[in-house]
């Protein structure tokens, strides 16, 4: 359900700006389309920000122990591009593809079930699953739908990639 979420988004968002690139008035610049996404990328880089901000400010730990600004603003960046990562294309794109589980050789005695959370899918275990398969470690990864049912919901989902 997340992926069809973000997919509709996506086209929706692509949609907006094409038509704003066709249909607009001829006085006015091409580029003001672009702000639509370029606003959306702000407000979630905004988030974000304020998000790490409340972490330094509300840690406990002495100010030695703290991170420095320049390492709490590179791991930001990071965070910032893992997240624009996950949400443009791997659970939009990857999170669809089936998840059969790798088989490892020779046989093992167990195997991995990797589980999201909520608001996420297995999109978000592509580049894991890709090395667990190197590694040759069975494994599976589950999609819970549909988005924010009860946790108890999901376990037939769960028990079934176990039992795979």
């Amino acid at each position: 359900m997340i992926t069809r979420l973000l997919r509709t988004a996506w086209v929706v968002l692509v949609a907006m700006v094409m038509t704003g690139f066709l249909w607009m008035p001829a006085p006015w610049s091409p580029w003001w389309v672009l702000m639509l996404p370029g606003a959306l990328f702000a407000v979630a880089a905004t988030v974000l920000a304020g998000e790490f901000a409340l972490m330094w400010a509300s840690s406990t730990a002495p100010c030695r122990e703290r991170p420095a600004v320049s390492e709490l603003a590179a791991a930001w960046r990071q965070e910032l591009w893992a997240n624009c990562r996950l949400a443009v294309w791997r659970m939009p794109v990857l999170g669809v593809r089936d998840s059969t589980p790798c088989l490892a050789r020779p046989p093992v005695l167990r195997g991995l079930v990797l589980v999201h959370g909520y608001g996420c899918n297995r999109g978000i275990w592509s580049a894991w699953l890709k090395t667990l398969a190197e590694q040759q470690v069975p494994c599976v990864a589950v999609n819970l739908e549909p988005l924010l049912a009860s946790i108890a919901d999901y376990s037939p989902i769960i028990e079934a990639a176990v039992a795979d």
